[in-house]
This record gives C-alpha cells, sequence and structure tokens, in this order.
C-alpha cells in the first residue's frame, strides 16, 4: 500500500465534490489510482478521465505526478506522489 495526495481542479473537483484528497492504494501506477476513485466517485469519474473503450488517458484531461504531466496510465506511482488532475483549458 502507498499513500498518494491528489488534487483535483475546478472541472473535475465537481464530480469529487472536493479539491483534494490523500488516499492509500493497493497497486502502484496510475491506472489503480484511476480504479480507486471510480470506486470512490463513481463512472462519471472514469469518463471524465479516461476513454472507456480504449482504456487511454482522455484527451480532455490533464494528469501530473509531482508537476510532471504524464499520458500514460501505467506510470508507477510512490509513496507520497502528488497527483493532480486537470480538464484541458482553452479560451479565446
Amino acid at each position: 500500500m502507498i499513500r498518494v495526495k491528489i488534487e483535483y481542479l475546478p472541472g473535475i473537483s465537481y464530480i469529487t465534490r472536493k479539491k483534494s484528497d490523500e488516499i492509500e492504494i493497493g497497486g502502484a501506477n496510475l491506472y489503480s489510482l484511476v480504479d480507486e476513485l471510480t470506486t470512490r466517485y463513481g463512472m462519471d469519474f472514469r469518463k471524465a478521465i479516461m476513454e472507456v473503450k480504449s482504456g487511454k488517458i482522455n484527451s480532455g484531461i490533464l494528469i501530473f505526478i509531482n508537476d510532471e504531466m504524464v499520458r500514460d496510465l501505467d506510470i508507477p506511482l510512490r509513496e507520497g506522489d502528488k497527483v493532480a488532475f486537470s480538464p484541458v483549458l482553452a479560451g479565446g
């Protein structure tokens, strides 16, 4: 089990109804974290984060681990990592 810190930026926090979490997960990669958060927050969370059919990160979502953007759900997580979920922001 590892403990990770999670930040939900606006657009994702409307699903979680909170801005942050600190949780323990049994798996040691980003996919395991998404699974745990889906258990907690439901399929709306999963659909916001990943394309359900392909299992890849949704193109409208940015995921950061310790302030580095990642695009692969197989990325390993370590004790104390900080993970942030943010929608892609567009404007004009």
